[in-house]
Order: C-alpha cells, then sequence, then structure tokens
C-alpha cells in the first residue's frame, strides 16, 4: 500500500491571525482612550460654564443691591496694590478669598459644591480718569465675583460710576 505524505503545516495561519488580533485590540484600546479623554474634556467645559453662569447670576443680584442701595458701599479706596485681583492658575480656596478681604454669599451656595463669593471696591480716582476724556465727578466701584467649585472658578467683574447719595 502506497503511503501518502502529507506536507507538513508551519502554522503561519495562527500566527498570522494573532498578530492581526493584537493589531485590533491595540486600535480597541486607542479608541476608548480617545473617547475617555473627549468625555472628560465635554465635562470640564460643562463645569466652567455652569459655574459661568453662577458667577453671573450672583454678579446681576448684586448688581441690582448696589443699584438700589441695599448693598453697604466702601468709604476708603482700595490701596493701588489691593485694586488688582491676582491671576493664579491654581484652584483658589475660601481661606485665600477671606484673606484676601473677599466675602462669602452663604444664600448661594448650593449642592453641587459651588461657593459663591464677592469683593466690592472703591477705586481710586486716577484709575481709570487717565481714559476718559471727561473726568468723572462720582466714585467708581469694581464689583467682582467668584464662582468656586473643588477644582475650577470662574471669575467676573465690573465697574460701576455712581453719584453720590
Amino acid at each position: 500500500m502506497p503511503t501518502v505524505t502529507r506536507p507538513r503545516e508551519a502554522g503561519a495561519v495562527l500566527a498570522i491571525c494573532l498578530v492581526f488580533l493584537l493589531m485590533l485590540t491595540l486600535l480597541a484600546v486607542a479608541g476608548s482612550q480617545a473617547a475617555i479623554n473627549q468625555q472628560r474634556m465635554a465635562g470640564n467645559y460643562l463645569s466652567q460654564q455652569g459655574l459661568l453662569l453662577a458667577a453671573e447670576n450672583v454678579l446681576m443680584a448684586l448688581e441690582q443691591d448696589l443699584l438700589t442701595g441695599e448693598m453697604a458701599l466702601p468709604e476708603f479706596p482700595c490701596p493701588e496694590s489691593d485694586c488688582d485681583l491676582p491671576v493664579t492658575d491654581n484652584p483658589l480656596s475660601a481661606e485665600q478669598l477671606s484673606a484676601a478681604g473677599w466675602r462669602p454669599i452663604l444664600s448661594q451656595s448650593n449642592a453641587d459644591g459651588i461657593s459663591h463669593w464677592y469683593r466690592l471696591s472703591l477705586l481710586p480716582p486716577a484709575t481709570l480718569d487717565q481714559l476718559d476724556e471727561t473726568p468723572f465727578q462720582g466714585r467708581r466701584y469694581r464689583l467682582a465675583v467668584i464662582a468656586l467649585s473643588a477644582l475650577q472658578h470662574s471669575h467676573l467683574e465690573t465697574v460701576y460710576e455712581l453719584q453720590p447719595r
């Protein structure tokens, strides 16, 4: 009886399949990392927009109190070095704000962990007169608001010119 010899299989198909499987796994991992990063970016953007909206709401409420006379106005201008607010990339803390003369707004704190702070400063007369062609005879106040969460903050400020009451 004749014997049939079969060619010996070298297992090339198995090696090629394993390489393709490894490439697909790496592609899936890279895709999931990209999706996770995009989700984090969207969450941070949403959080920042919420802080900005919260700061805007507080600023409008304080503006109303300022214009109706319900807010006590400072008598003396802020010192030149204290008029400008420090710029920092680090998260602010309640202790830093309190030490710098900021006042908390307790009624505006909410369940999202956002605290609201404000500072009203009487600006020295020369602060904005250099930009004006006609000097203003009243007083200029800077109203600044910070909405603060655990990792982010949003800062808004505006300047008002008020005639003496």
